[in-house]
């Protein structure tokens, strides 16, 4: 279906547990779907962002990550775009989101919030 061109280097920096070089390989792999889609406009908002999602993917690896767990979540993601399962795919996309803002409010909070 299409071709993701950093997969390797991800998948090769989260075995070896380099976490900067995953940092960057999950920068270029998130940048690379949005080329991926043919979609001007998310490539547009993707060029203006990625400065900042950038440093958001940075310094989220250093937080108690298990950068083969994430690497996989990737291919699974990927598994289900290409099998043309759009329900699937989006589930797990809207998953995959969360996991994320989860890690990242972890990563930048000041503390635990009061309940």
């Amino acid at each position: 279906l299409f071709s993701i061109p950093c997969r390797d280097c991800h998948d090769a920096a989260a075995a070896s547990g380099d976490r900067e070089a995953f940092g960057a390989a999950d920068t270029r792999f998130h940048g690379s779907l949005y080329v991926a889609s043919k979609h001007r406009r998310l490539g547009d908002l993707w060029n203006q962002y990625e400065p900042i999602l950038a440093t958001l993917l940075q310094e989220t690896v250093h937080v108690n990550t298990d950068l083969v767990e994430s690497a996989a979540d990737h291919d699974r993601l990927l598994g289900l775009i290409a099998s043309g399962d759009v329900d699937a795919a989006v589930l797990e996309l809207h998953d995959h989101l969360r996991r994320s803002a989860d890690t990242m409010i972890a990563t930048f909070s000041d503390g635990p919030s009061a309940s």
